[in-house]
């Protein structure tokens, strides 16, 4: 049966959201309820308030549990106490009666709210990009592939895929916040920016170069670097130039051509997943 809507939780200390919408990203049904923070309303309380807020939102399209194709649940604290995981977990599927829905913590909310709204709320929404996402939430995606420049035939390498915004994990570095070593260390970092010019790239990776973070990983992957100026004053100098001065610096693999970032087509990615990477001639592939 083709799925008729997809619900999102966002669940808070003082307040929770429901939205259901569907596959085109019209709004079907909206509910907000009170708080979902396990640690102040019990497990009890949770469950209460997303088995409430389900209900409003799919009286509100005249829908019913079967019609939800897949959820996502926001959960306050989720990940931060080992003692409620497995129930925390556990508990839509209590409510919608299948295990399509994944469970994470809400600030996941706070970053995946306006990426959705870029990729996901224009007039035209493009065809790989919602094609991979879609596979990604239902559990279907096992691995993406793009071109990279010459000169990384056979390469082939296993670790945990980390990474994002190039400014903000270079400011994560010597914070509380910087992900743990078992992540780090011989992992696949991956990275992207926007409206940064190159000479700003190439002074947040030479930060992470000095700080021997690249150094420690299997490969580096580069999405794209967008929606910066060029200037006058440049003479020559862009991102190629970055790159390469890079490469002279560290023996980790830079591999660039990922479609990723601030940018219509993208991929979605395993973030925190090991996966293997395989060059073969151009052609990269990321399996899970």
């Amino acid at each position: 049966m083709k799925p008729v809507a997809y619900l999102g939780v966002d669940g808070g200390g003082t307040k929770t959201r429901f939205a259901l919408i569907d596959g085109d990203g019209r709004l079907l049904g909206e509910a907000e309820l009170g708080t979902t923070y396990h640690p102040h309303v019990g497990q009890d309380g949770v469950h209460a308030v997303l088995t409430e807020g389900v209900a409003k939102v799919l009286g509100a399209a005249n829908l019913t549990l079967a019609d939800i194709g897949y959820a996502f649940f926001g959960l306050p604290a989720y990940g931060e106490d080992s003692r409620a995981m497995a129930q925390l977990q556990a508990c839509p599927a209590t409510i919608l009666g299948h295990h399509r829905y994944t469970c994470d913590n809400d600030m996941v909310c706070g970053w995946a709210g306006p990426l959705a709204c870029a990729d996901f709320g224009g007039e035209a929404v493009d065809d790989v990009t919602e094609a991979c996402f879609l596979e990604a939430m239902s559990d279907e995606l096992e691995g993406i592939g793009f071109r990279t420049e010459p000169g990384f035939d056979g390469l082939a390498a296993r670790g945990t895929l980390w990474g994002g915004n190039l400014c903000v994990v270079n400011s994560l570095l010597g914070t509380p916040h910087w992900p743990a070593a078992k992540a780090t260390r011989g992992g696949i970092l991956f990275l992207e920016d926007v409206n940064e010019h190159p000479y700003r790239i190439e002074r947040n990776l030479l930060q992470l170069h000095q700080a021997g973070v690249l150094d420690q990983q299997r490969a580096v992957l580069l999405g794209s670097f967008s929606e910066y100026r060029k200037s006058p004053l440049d003479r020559g100098f862009t991102l190629k130039t970055v790159i390469a001065h890079l490469r002279s610096l560290t023996k980790t693999p830079i591999l660039t051509g990922l479609p990723f970032g601030h940018v219509p087509t993208k991929v979605t990615l395993p973030v925190g997943r090991r996966v293997n990477l395989l060059v073969q001639g151009r052609d990269v592939l990321i399996g899970w």
